[in-house]
């Protein structure tokens, strides 16, 4: 008989008795559930900071007050002001006599650009503005082929006649210098009325305007700087020849070397020295200086659809100039028919000496003016520049929005 093993049992638990795992159990759920709140707010604050702040770098507002952000309403003291001179400003007009059409993605009105003009000269002469600035791309180059005229002559001379009355002051685009391609350029600047493609004029006291040329350097050149445009694609793109003439597109280039298209040009060594020349000019005779080009030389003041491939290909080296001289306020552009905007804050360490006192901020505005190419019948695409000693107001009609660049 085998002996019983006697157990010792543990005495069983009171079932009535509240057990400390059911009552911790909610509890931790309660505290995961309230720990996910919080992630997916902080995560979703995170989300929203991320993208205030990409889109105010795009519209360059970062470290600007608010009176200097893009799109900063024109204020009520301005209003009250009377101008020291107002300037009229119309970008990428590629008139042709043809209907429209679609080309990267956008729709091209080429006919109403006759029409946009015409609006736009009647509002300027309304309001007394004689000085234009024409940002380039007058015609487009379609205008050679034999379905579209085939004349481009005849297709700029109607552009010409839309500033009728008027003082316009012609920037170099890409579709101007396309079209009278290589030795035809000398016939293009006198129709235009242009001793030089790269000039400067005062239109009022202690005010200089500067037209640059992007496309001195270009493969649409003729002789040694066409020459060299060829060398400079070539390098980039790995190609040679009159291939690079084809080469409009960004093909395998990434990021900032997108630019090196046959869109697109550099001012050369003899402009570059003019203009810093004028430049210096200017910072001693303590003048506000506003630039105007066709292609834009700032990355954040591009589009997303155009991006690095609408920027000038030395780029670099013109916003080093900008940069430093004070006397440098705006620089407009073209091209990039999206438009753009972007406030570049600089300090005194990154000026010249004699431009401003070391500490100094001041605040550097890039422009892109949308097109009058992609302006549907019935809108506007132009703008009247008011100057102030303070800064300048941007009247934009239609596409082209308003707002005061601080100076």
């Amino acid at each position: 008989m085998a002996l019983a093993r006697r157990v010792k049992r543990r005495p069983r638990a009171d079932r009535t008795a509240p057990s400390a795992s059911r009552e911790e159990r909610p509890r931790a759920t309660a505290k995961l559930t309230t720990w996910s709140a919080l992630f997916l707010v902080a995560m979703a604050l995170l989300c929203s900071a991320s993208l205030s702040l990409w889109l105010w770098q795009q519209h360059g507002v970062v470290g600007a007050s608010w009176r200097e952000r893009a799109g900063t309403p024109i204020l009520a003291w301005v209003e009250s002001e009377e101008p020291i001179v107002s300037v009229g400003l119309i970008a990428d007009l590629q008139y042709a006599d043809r209907p429209d059409g679609y080309r990267v993605g956008s729709r091209r009105h080429y006919r109403n650009s006759l029409r946009v003009l015409r609006s736009a000269r009647e509002s300027w002469i309304r309001s007394n503005v004689s000085d234009v600035v024409v940002l380039g791309d007058n015609v487009d180059r379609s205008c050679r082929e034999a379905d579209f005229g085939g004349d481009p002559s005849r297709a700029l001379s109607e552009v010409l006649l839309g500033f009728d009355g008027l003082r316009p002051h012609f920037v170099l685009g890409n579709h101007d210098v396309e079209s009278f391609i290589g030795p035809s350029r000398p016939h293009l600047l006198r129709a235009l009325g242009l001793e030089s493609p790269h000039y400067a004029f005062r239109p009022g006291a202690g005010l200089k305007l500067v037209v640059l040329d992007t496309y001195e350097v270009s493969t649409y050149s003729a002789g040694a700087r066409g020459e060299e445009a060829m060398a400079v694609l070539g390098r980039k793109r790995e190609t040679s020849g009159t291939a690079a003439l084809k080469l409009k597109g960004p093909g395998n280039l990434k990021g900032l070397d997108r630019r090196f298209n046959a869109l697109g040009g550099a001012l050369g060594g003899n402009q570059t020295d003019w203009l810093r020349r004028e430049l210096q000019e200017s910072d001693r005779l303590g003048e506000r200086v506003v630039v105007f080009s066709h292609v834009p030389v700032s990355p954040r003041a591009v589009s997303l659809r155009c991006g690095t491939l609408c920027l000038s290909w030395d780029h670099d080296e013109v916003l080093g100039l900008l940069r430093e001289h004070g006397c440098v306020k705006a620089f407009f552009a073209g091209h990039d028919h999206a438009g753009g905007y972007h406030a570049e804050d600089l300090w005194g360490p990154r000026l010249r000496t004699g431009a401003a006192v070391a500490g100094e901020r001041r605040i550097l505005h890039h422009v892109t003016v949308e097109g009058v190419i992609e302006t549907g019948s019935g809108v506007g695409a132009y703008a009247t520049l008011d100057f102030y000693g303070s800064g300048v107001a941007i009247r934009g009609e239609g596409r082209v929005p308003s707002r005061f660049l601080a100076f």
